[in-house]
């Protein structure tokens, strides 16, 4: 039913592909979401918010676009996605952390 993923040829299915993006997709952006309410409900200004959501859509575009949709998934964009999206969790949760320093120590 287009799951089909020929590992001899190399090649995959494009039906896969575009699954397994979309799954992904469900995979990271849900957390990040979660993490930047977090953020804005512990006071991070929504500007700062508002870039960082900005540039995970323009990371999960090139995920998929420039990494996945690439002869055998290899593009560069699937790296730089992947990592990037990590980047930006991992900051967003750092920004709220300081936020709320001061209700920690």
């Amino acid at each position: 039913m287009g799951d089909k993923v020929d590992t001899t040829q190399g090649t995959a299915d494009p039906l896969y592909v575009a699954t397994r993006a979309q799954l992904n997709f469900n995979e990271n952006v849900p957390l990040v979401l979660v993490v930047s309410l977090l953020a804005e409900l512990n006071g991070v200004p929504r500007k700062t918010i508002n870039y960082a959501l900005a540039t995970l859509f323009a990371l999960r575009v090139a995920h998929v676009e420039f990494g996945l949709m690439r002869p055998k998934s290899l593009g560069l964009g699937r790296g730089v996605g992947f990592y990037g999206t990590q980047v930006v969790l991992a900051t967003i949760a750092g920004y709220a952390t300081y936020y709320v320093k001061d209700y920690l120590f």
